[in-house]
């Protein structure tokens, strides 16, 4: 049996993901040296935790989540979701996103990550964007450190927003064709 299975959510599932953003976001923001902008902190917790109500009372059109479940432990380890691509994409790509979902939500408890958690959910997710008939995908990221991991996934960024969160932190967006 395989360790890690990927699942949609459930209600049941409701504050155990919302734990699971509080955990990564925290972490995320300490690794970026970020922590004390807890009101930033605050407000993301507060804009994934709405993706999700939203999922969860089938309003599909906005955001879809699947989940990673550790079947040892029946523990939720990561999270991944997609849907319309915010108001800052579109306004950096500038055309018509219909056919590219935006990939975001990208979480993984830091006691799991580096073990291809994200990946596996990554694959997951392609194919059922592949199989909705979307012509692509894109994604964006202001983290340094998941900066890294997405050019390696996906290579170079195709935008670039230099200084956008101050002096040397970048805000870099992917588009990607199927």
């Amino acid at each position: 049996m395989e360790r890690v299975k990927i699942r949609r959510p459930l209600n049941s599932d409701r504050q155990e993901i919302h734990n699971l953003f509080k955990d990564v976001i925290k972490d995320t923001f300490a690794r970026e040296g970020l922590s004390k902008l807890v009101d930033d902190q605050q407000g993301e917790l507060k804009t994934k935790i709405q993706y999700l109500k939203s999922d969860l009372e089938n309003c599909k059109e906005k955001r879809q989540f699947l989940l990673a479940i550790d079947n040892a432990e029946d523990k939720i380890i990561g999270t991944i979701e997609y849907g319309k691509p915010n108001e800052l994409i579109q306004n950096i790509i500038n055309e018509d996103l219909v056919k590219y979902p935006e990939i975001g939500t990208i979480f993984v408890l830091p006691t799991y990550q580096g073990n291809h958690i994200g990946s596996k959910l990554i694959e997951t997710l392609l194919k059922d964007i592949n199989n909705h008939d979307f012509h692509g995908y894109c994604l964006d990221s202001g983290y340094r450190r998941s900066q890294l991991i997405w050019t390696k996934k996906f290579g170079a960024p195709n935008y670039v927003l230099n200084n956008y969160w101050g002096e040397a932190n970048h805000h870099m967006v992917w588009k990607k064709d199927l």
